[in-house]
């Protein structure tokens, strides 16, 4: 599966809030919600203070050597620096012998230490793009690296939404054959997908998320809904380009399922290919050999399909339900697509010499 792995350890680490890691030069970094921070009009942000999960609170002097770097999607270092986060989530790298006071608006004095590096994890923009849940109750939107959150006022965190696509990846990776194109080929298969959309409604899936939270009687381990999307090319022949589109959801805290679409386009203009015109055969005759060659027809009992079983695969085999992978064709129910199947269901296929030959020569992957 096309995969980034950067994003998906940076996500899985979780980057834990509130926490002191030594740095090479001895000091602790500082990690926690910025809770206060002073502005200079010809500057920006000059001092700010970090607050820990616990509450503890540090002081963090802005210097000329202070670097400043964003991990969440849609925040600039200039964003942070000028004052346009509304909340954001740091670690901070102290300078080598860089311990300070500083002076806080309530007038405490606390402990301050000269930033050599300030890492913008999690950030949530002034301009916000917030929802308000059916009962009023307002959920924050909060930017992350490759993904973002929904959150409640006290931080608890509803639904993350994660997008592991990366057209800057497709177009310098030979993966899935992206980077042969021409740009008006990659510019019209992108309008495409920018066209299309999310294939999921973020208020919808915020709300079932909200529902499980209410429910849930230990509202501190409450896990997360998750949604999803990724887009990927896959593999292509002579004169296709094959994409697969995953779609990710949560069905309860611990659970979430994911199913697959798929995509052709002309390698030359990028026009959308229709995936029936892809094979010499009718379309029922492509359906038909598909799941013969599956092995999963009517008169295959062992694998407890019935003729009616098999004739509802042929039924609702749709066109963006096949999917051309790198090693073979695979056809993808969702969940709920078939009456005899609770989950997601999967006929798949090797590029052998019965597919193929059902193929166009043009259409088969290489």
């Amino acid at each position: 599966m096309y995969r980034k792995g950067m994003k998906i350890v940076l996500l899985a680490a979780g980057l834990v809030f509130g926490s002191a890691f030594l740095t090479g030069c001895g000091e602790k970094e500082i990690s926690g919600t910025v809770a206060e921070q002073q502005m200079q009009d010809d500057i920006g942000i000059v001092s700010f203070v970090v607050e820990s999960e616990k509450g503890d609170r540090t002081g963090v002097l802005m210097t000329d050597e202070t670097s400043i770097i964003s991990w969440a999607d849609g925040v600039s270092e200039e964003d942070f620096k000028h004052g346009r986060v509304e909340e954001a989530e740091v670690t901070v790298t102290p300078q080598q012998d860089g311990r300070r006071s500083m002076t806080t608006a309530d007038g405490d004095k606390i402990t301050a230490y000269n930033a050599e590096r300030i890492e913008v994890n999690r950030a949530k923009m002034a301009e916000t793009e917030d929802l308000t849940l059916s009962d009023g109750t307002p959920a924050e939107y909060w930017r992350g690296q490759a993904y973002s959150a929904y959150r409640l006022k006290d931080g608890t965190e509803l639904l993350t939404v994660e997008d592991n696509t990366d057209w800057d990846y497709m177009v310098s990776s030979d993966d899935g054959g992206f980077i042969r194109l021409g740009d008006t080929a990659k510019e019209k298969i992108k309008a495409y997908f920018d066209e299309r959309g999310e294939l999921y409604s973020i208020p919808e899936e915020l709300e079932k998320a909200y529902s499980a939270y209410q429910k849930t009687e230990d509202k501190d381990s409450f896990q997360p809904y998750v949604v999803g999307m990724e887009i990927a090319p896959v593999s292509y022949s002579e004169k296709v380009i094959y994409f697969r589109t995953n779609v990710t959801y949560s069905l309860d805290e611990s659970e979430a399922t994911e199913y697959s679409l798929g995509d052709a386009f002309d390698r030359e203009t990028g026009e959308k290919r229709d995936t029936w015109d892809l094979f010499s055969c009718d379309e029922e005759t492509a359906k038909k050999t598909i799941l013969e060659l599956s092995g999963l027809n009517g008169t295959d009992r062992e694998n407890g399909l019935t003729e009616s079983q098999s004739q509802a695969l042929i039924d609702n085999m749709k066109p963006e339900y096949v999917v051309f992978e790198p090693s073979g064709l695979a056809v993808y129910y969702p969940k709920g697509t078939l009456d005899f199947e609770d989950n997601l269901y999967a006929l798949v296929i090797d590029y052998d010499e019965r597919l193929c030959g059902m193929l166009h020569d043009w259409a088969a992957p290489v």
